[in-house]
């Protein structure tokens, strides 16, 4: 997951533009240390190692979901939560 602070989406090419080289989602970290999941890749292993676990953090992808989906309802939150993928896994993770 891309930090969101530092994408411009309203660059209709920003998956190729901008993707590659924004950082990773910090919050996205501290929710898998927080839930003790720690991804297979080497790099995203490191990154969530790096993190340290905070309270601060959503405890539960619905709880994300319905934060930055404010106008959705329930079952849209339900479907986003079920869709959700780590955009960096490689086709073999």
């Amino acid at each position: 997951m891309p930090c969101h602070e530092q994408l411009d989406y309203s660059d209709p090419d920003w998956v190729e533009t901008q993707l590659p080289y924004v950082d990773l989602c910090a919050g996205t970290l501290i929710f898998f240390k927080n839930h003790l999941k720690f991804p297979r890749r080497p790099v995203l292993y490191d990154a969530v190692k790096a993190v340290r676990m905070s309270a601060a953090v959503f405890s539960h992808p619905v709880e994300f979901f319905r934060h930055h989906m404010p106008r959705a309802r329930e079952v849209e939150i339900e479907e986003a939560v079920q869709k959700a993928t780590w955009p960096y896994l490689e086709e073999h993770d």
